[in-house]
C-alpha cells in the first residue's frame, strides 16, 4: 500500500509548517536559539491543532546534528529517524492505553539510562490526562528532578484534569483552534500541491465543520476527493458529513416567516427520508440561526463577511426578522435540541420545534409592531398635553390686574405654576425694554439665522427648542426672546442650554449678551404698558408747556390751574 492519507503527508516537519500557532512556535524557537529550553513542556488544546506534531518537531530540533537549532534540518540521520519513528531515544506513549502505575514505573526506571543514539532522550506522553492518580504520583518525582539528558513533553486536550502538582512543573503552551480563514488558505495550498479541484464554498464548509482542527479538515478533504470525482463541491462534503444544505435551511426559515407550516413539514419529511438525522438537523439549524444573528448584529466581522460572500441571500433573509425574534428562535431550538437527546422520537420533537417557531417569530414581530404603535400613541398624547398646557398657561397669564399704577400678576394657590413667569422675571424683561434700542435689535435679527445654524451644529436638541423664540428687544448687553410655547421657553432657560446659546451669540456677534426669555403674550402686554406710559408722559409735558405760556401772558394772579 503506497497511498498515504493527506493528514499524514502534510504533517508538519518544522515549526514553520505548524499553522495558526505562532504564539507557541515563536517561543519554542527563541528558547532553542538561546539554548534555554525547559526539561518539561505541557501542550494543551483541541484535537487536531498540532500538539503532537509540535512535540516531534521539538524532539528533532533538540537532537538535530546541526543544533540544537530553531528549526530541524530534516536531512541528518537523527531527524530522519525521529520522523520515521525508528529511534529508541524518542519515546511516544499513548496514555489512554498505558495509563497504569506499572507503565509509569517502567518509564521511571528507564529514564536514568543515558540516550544511545542522540544527545537528549525525549518522552512524548499523549493524552496525559488519562493517567490514573497513582500513575501521576509515580511520575511526579521524576518530572520534578529528571536527569539532565531527558526532556518530557506532555500533550492533552483536557488540561483541567491534570493535577496542579504536574502542571506547575511544566512550561504550559495552549494551542488554539485554527481560524477558518487560515484553514481555508492551508486547504487551498494542499489542493494546489496535490492537484485537487475544489470549490471555495466547499473548502469554507470543511473549515467550519472541522471546528478549528486542521487534521480533521485534511481528513474530510481526503474523503471528499475520493468521492467527489473531478471537483469537490459543497454538496459532496455535506453528503459526507450528513448535514442539510444551507439552501434548505434558507427555504425553511422563509416558510417560518411566511407561516407556511404544511410546506415546511413536507420539506422536513423529505430530508428525513433522505437519511438526515433529526438531531443533527436541529444542531445545524441552530448554527444557521446563529449566522443570521451575526449578520444582523455584527455585519462588519470578518466571519460575517465570509458568510455573506458564500451566502449573499442570508442578509435579505435576516432582514425579515427582528433581533428579538431571532433570539427567541435560537432559544427554542436550543431547548428542543436538549430534549431530543433524551427522547426516543427526535423527529416529532423536530417537527414540534419548527411549528412552534412559526408562532414564536410572528408573535415577536407583532410585539415589536404593537410596541411601536404604543410609542406613537404616547407621543401623540404628549403633544396634545403640551398644546393644552400652552393654552392654559396663556389663559392664566392673561389674568393680570393693575394696582396703584404698578403691574401685579395674580397667582392662584400657594405655589406658582412652572408655566407662569415670576415677578422677578417680568422685571428683567421690563428693564431690558426700558433700555432697548432699535439698532441692537436690528443687529441681532440680521445674524439670527447664523446663530440658529451654529446652535444646531453644537447641539441639535437645543436648536429644536430655541427655534420657537423670536428676538423682540435688545440693549448693549441683553437680548429678549419671546416664545409661543411654555416648554420651549423653560427648556431654553436650563443653565447648560442657556450658556451654550449665549456662547454662540457672542461668537457670531462679537459681543456678550445675557439671554432673557418671556412668553409672547407677556411681551405684548409689557410692550403696550410701556407705550401707554410714554404717551402719558408726553401728555404731561405738553400740559406743562401750556401752563408756562399762560403764566407768561396773564401772570400768576389771573391764572388758575385745575386738574
Amino acid at each position: 500500500m503506497t497511498y498515504r492519507a493527506l493528514y499524514r503527508v502534510w504533517r508538519p516537519q518544522t515549526f514553520s509548517d505548524i499553522v495558526g500557532q505562532q504564539h507557541v512556535t515563536r517561543t519554542l524557537q527563541n528558547a532553542l536559539r538561546q539554548q534555554r529550553f525547559s526539561h518539561a513542556y505541557l501542550f494543551s488544546g483541541p484535537r487536531g491543532t498540532g500538539k503532537t506534531s509540535a512535540a516531534k518537531v521539538m524532539a528533532k530540533a533538540v537532537n538535530c546534528e546541526q543544533g540544537p537549532a530553531p528549526e530541524p534540518c530534516n536531512a541528518c540521520e537523527a531527524c530522519q529517524q525521529i520522523t520515521n519513528g525508528s529511534i529508541l531515544d524518542v519515546v511516544e506513549i499513548d496514555a489512554a492505553s498505558n495509563r497504569g502505575i506499572e507503565e509509569i514505573r517502567d518509564l521511571r526506571d528507564k529514564v536514568k539510562y543515558a540516550p544511545t543514539e542522540v544527545r537528549t532522550k525525549v518522552y512524548i506522553i499523549d493524552e496525559v490526562h488519562m493517567l490514573t492518580p497513582e500513575a501521576f504520583n509515580a511520575l511526579l518525582k521524576t518530572l520534578e528532578e529528571p536527569p539532565s539528558h531527558v526532556l518530557f513533553i506532555l500533550a492533552t486536550t483536557e488540561p483541567h484534569k491534570l493535577p496542579l502538582t504536574i502542571v506547575s512543573r511544566c512550561q504550559r503552551f495552549d494551542f488554539h483552534r485554527v481560524s477558518p480563514e487560515i484553514m481555508v488558505e492551508r486547504l487551498k495550498h494542499v489542493c494546489e500541491q496535490e492537484g485537487i479541484q475544489a470549490d471555495e464554498s466547499a473548502l469554507s464548509f470543511i473549515a467550519r465543520v472541522s471546528e478549528g482542527g486542521l487534521r480533521d479538515a485534511l481528513s474530510l478533504l481526503d474523503q471528499a476527493y475520493a468521492s467527489g470525482g473531478d471537483c469537490i463541491t459543497e454538496n459532496v462534503v455535506r453528503t459526507i458529513v450528513g448535514t442539510v444544505a444551507d439552501s434548505s435551511f434558507h427555504q425553511i426559515v422563509t416558510f417560518i416567516a411566511e407561516r407556511k407550516t404544511a410546506q415546511m413539514l413536507d420539506m422536513v419529511s423529505e430530508l428525513v427520508q433522505e437519511g438526515h438525522d433529526p438531531e443533527k438537523f436541529a444542531e445545524d439549524f441552530l448554527g444557521y440561526l446563529r449566522d443570521m444573528l451575526l449578520v444582523k448584529t455584527a455585519p462588519n466581522l470578518p466571519e460575517t463577511e465570509q458568510l455573506l460572500k458564500i451566502q449573499p441571500s442570508l442578509a435579505e433573509l435576516a432582514e425579515q426578522f427582528t433581533e428579538e425574534a431571532v433570539f427567541a428562535m435560537m432559544e427554542e431550538a436550543n431547548d428542543a435540541l436538549s430534549q431530543m437527546r433524551r427522547t426516543n422520537q427526535p423527529r416529532i420533537m423536530l417537527e414540534l420545534l419548527l411549528v412552534k417557531l412559526t408562532h414564536v417569530s410572528n408573535e415577536r414581530q407583532q410585539v415589536k409592531s404593537s410596541e411601536l404603535a404604543s410609542l406613537i400613541k404616547r407621543v401623540e398624547q404628549l403633544e396634545q398635553d403640551v398644546r393644552k398646557r400652552s393654552v392654559q398657561a396663556a389663559h392664566r397669564q392673561g389674568e393680570v390686574a393693575k394696582e396703584d399704577g404698578a403691574d401685579a400678576v395674580k397667582i392662584d394657590g400657594s405655589k406658582r405654576k412652572s408655566s407662569e413667569m415670576s415677578p422677578s422675571q417680568l422685571q428683567k424683561v421690563r428693564a431690558v425694554l426700558e433700555r432697548a434700542d432699535a439698532a441692537s435689535l436690528a443687529n441681532i435679527k440680521d445674524v439670527w439665522p447664523d446663530i440658529l445654524a451654529s446652535v444646531k451644529e453644537r447641539k441639535i436638541t437645543v436648536h429644536a427648542w430655541l427655534i420657537d423664540g423670536v428676538p423682540t428687544a435688545a440693549d448693549e448687553g441683553h437680548l429678549v426672546l419671546a416664545f409661543k410655547n411654555v416648554i420651549h421657553r423653560e427648556t431654553t432657560e436650563k443653565p447648560d442650554h442657556k450658556q451654550l446659546i449665549e456662547e454662540v451669540i457672542e461668537q457670531v456677534t462679537g459681543r456678550a449678551y445675557k439671554l432673557v426669555t418671556c412668553m409672547q403674550n407677556e411681551w405684548k402686554r409689557l410692550e403696550e404698558s410701556s407705550a401707554g406710559r410714554e404717551q402719558a408722559a408726553a401728555g404731561h409735558v405738553d400740559q406743562d408747556e401750556h401752563v408756562r405760556q399762560a403764566l407768561e401772558w396773564f401772570g400768576e394772579d389771573l391764572v388758575e390751574i385745575r386738574d
